[in-house]
């Protein structure tokens, strides 16, 4: 009866620790899209890499804008300045949307922005959305 304790304790302390442990945060409000509500979550995997996942509501399509943009563009900055494209943010008839990629940096500034090309040299602003530096807690 004490293995079987000792086996269930073993294999729940395993789970445990292969869990990510998940940091909440959001895009704080943007002179640009005053009234976008969001929310983003940041995990960490076993190699140091950073996943993100993000949803915006209430986002005025690109191409509605003054002047009128073709796509949003998603981009993690570099805690040093260094900028990389993750992907593109597509936002649907309800101004609704959601984003999830894998960041290579430990510490990075997510940024939205409003852009003519899917594929930018660098980040155009003003910027529609900047978050504060995110950091995922490291899973043990």
């Amino acid at each position: 009866m004490k293995s079987i304790a000792t086996v269930i304790a073993l294999i729940a302390l395993a789970l445990a620790a292969g869990c990510a442990t998940s940091t909440k945060s959001a895009f704080p409000p943007s002179p640009v899209m005053p009234g976008v509500a969001n929310s983003i979550e940041l995990s960490a995997d076993v190699n140091g890499n950073n996943r993100v996942k993000f949803t915006v509501n209430h986002l005025a399509p690109p191409n509605t804008l003054v002047p009128a943009k073709a796509f949003y563009v998603v981009w993690a900055r570099s805690a040093d300045g260094r900028s990389i494209p993750l992907g593109r943010l597509w936002i649907g008839d309800t101004r609704s949307g959601s984003f999830a990629a894998t960041v290579p940096f430990l510490e990075f500034q997510l940024i939205v922005t409003a852009e003519d090309d899917v594929v930018p040299e660098k980040p155009n602003e003003p910027f529609v959305l900047a978050s504060d530096l995110l950091k995922a807690q490291p899973r043990q």
